[in-house]
């Protein structure tokens, strides 16, 4: 099962997976239908192919590669010869566009992963990195003026998709184009500041382009406005909110990005109990925090953390638990000041992430929607789980922190971090691989407990083994 926004991407899509296909045994066919079957919403675009062996596979793909476009009906190909009629059924209804699922969560864990390259977009560059802001600086240096945002909008949709502008039709959502939470970081990038300060969800509750693109309208300033002087700021703290809850030894829990403190609501009332006192960081562009886009860094988020161990816990070592984000934060500060660190357990983590970040983000929505049934009994009463423990970054916020993700790199400084650190991994993590946790163990003093059956939210979909994990490693003081 294949799906791509426009036909060039479809095209390069099928020729990343023969390239995938070279190093493949008929044994693996069915761990690569699981691993082009799970994760993100399929785009309109769909092709599925049924094979038995490699050979045949490839055979077909490079058949369908060989045909003409003009002889292609992709949305609506018919499945034949499929002894098997319940599977014929539910590829003919995927082909005409119903996204179900082949696999169910359960079924998916029974195979390897295998690692798929980032999504083909037609066009030069995709996620939001250095190369694209140097690419669009010329360009972005005012907001569409008022009355040309819906033009804008379906120009920029367009080029994103590969479709010709007259193709975009404005009555249909952006759903409707296959566009998820991460492209919208880039969609809305050109239509100034009040369009980057949306929520994600809250550009999807709109019914159409065009209603979205009268909202955004009204965002817009009358008169366009110049961008800030390019200059080097030096490099500051990154102010941050601090929550403390409970009495006690300090132990300082640092989140996920765009999560929240009650990201740790499984581990709270475990802590407190055991006599800690928990200092959680709410970070810049977190729940309100202001976050200077000019200035920050993952220096100044160190520093402040920093700054904050010594002002408020009086420079004393203390456990550091980092989860995502959270976790490299931690390296971070084990590197610059490892004296404040007592232990450090890292949850999630990698030295290095690489522009792929943003394509395995991804999949963690539909990992927490797997959970659903058991974070329901966790949750207020109507409230969802990105309710309850997301922190409401923006777009733009986010942005900053996938730049600066991408550009981290702790690997050659790891076996100068002696800090003794337990490493928790999740078996099904679809953003930490097991290279990822491999590289991690080069550092002296750590040790590694892998969650089979888990993915990236093991504080909160493994609470009792990981707070048991947890208060021994914590309690557990350096020789």
């Amino acid at each position: 099962m294949i799906s791509a926004q426009s036909c060039a991407s479809l095209h390069a899509r099928v020729r990343q997976v023969l390239g995938i296909l070279d190093g493949l045994s008929d044994d693996q066919l069915a761990a690569l239908s699981v691993a082009l079957g799970k994760g993100s919403q399929p785009y309109r675009l769909r092709l599925a192919v049924t094979a038995s062996t490699r050979e045949a596979l490839m055979t077909q793909l490079q058949q369908w590669l060989a045909t003409p476009a003009g002889q292609l009906d992709v949305s609506c190909s018919k499945v034949e010869g499929l002894a098997d009629a319940v599977l014929a059924e539910r590829l003919q209804r995927w082909l005409a566009g119903i996204d179900l699922p082949l696999y169910d969560t359960e079924q998916a864990a029974r195979y390897p992963r295998i690692e798929l390259p980032g999504y083909p977009f037609d066009r030069k560059s995709y996620w939001v990195g250095a190369e694209l802001i140097a690419a669009q600086a010329p360009v972005a240096t005012s907001s569409p003026r008022r009355g040309n945002v819906l033009e804008t909008l379906k120009s920029d949709l367009a080029r994103l998709l590969g479709f010709d502008q007259a193709d975009i039709d404005t009555s249909r959502s952006l759903r409707d184009y296959g566009v998820d939470s991460i492209s919208l970081i880039e969609l809305l990038s050109r239509l100034g500041a009040g369009a980057s300060r949306m929520q994600p969800h809250d550009v999807f509750d709109f019914a159409s382009i065009a209603a979205l693109a009268q909202a955004l309208e009204a965002l817009q300033p009358v008169s366009p406005v110049a961008s800030r002087e390019d200059a080097v700021a030096p490099v500051g703290r990154s102010p941050m909110t601090w929550t403390q809850t409970g009495q006690g030894r300090a132990i300082v829990l640092l989140p996920p990005l765009n999560m929240s403190a009650q990201a740790w609501m499984q581990q709270v009332n475990v802590l407190t109990r055991q006599g800690f006192a928990l200092h959680i960081p709410s970070y810049p562009g977190h729940q309100g925090t202001p976050l200077d886009e000019g200035r920050f860094s993952l220096e100044g988020l160190v520093l402040e953390i920093e700054a904050y161990i010594n002002e408020q816990l009086e420079g004393r070592p203390v456990p550091v638990v980092g989860w995502s984000l959270g976790g490299c934060l931690a390296l971070a500060l084990c590197r610059r000041a490892p004296a404040m660190v007592e232990s450090m357990i890292l949850i999630s983590t990698a030295a290095r992430f690489g522009d792929d970040i943003f394509g395995k983000t991804i999949e963690l929505n539909a990992e927490l929607q797997a959970h659903a049934d058991y974070l329901d009994i966790l949750l207020e009463p109507r409230q969802s789980i990105v309710e309850q423990v997301g922190a409401g970054a923006s777009m733009s916020t986010l942005s900053c922190y996938y730049q600066m993700l991408g550009q981290l790199d702790f690997s050659a400084q790891l076996p100068g971090i002696a800090v003794r650190t337990l490493i928790v991994h999740g078996q099904q993590d679809v953003v930490i691989a097991g290279a990822d946790v491999k590289l991690l163990q080069h550092l002296p003093n750590a040790r590694l407990e892998v969650f089979a059956g888990q993915g990236h939210f093991i504080p909160l979909t493994a609470a009792r083994r990981f707070n048991e994990l947890l208060l021994d490693f914590v309690q557990a003081r350096q020789p």
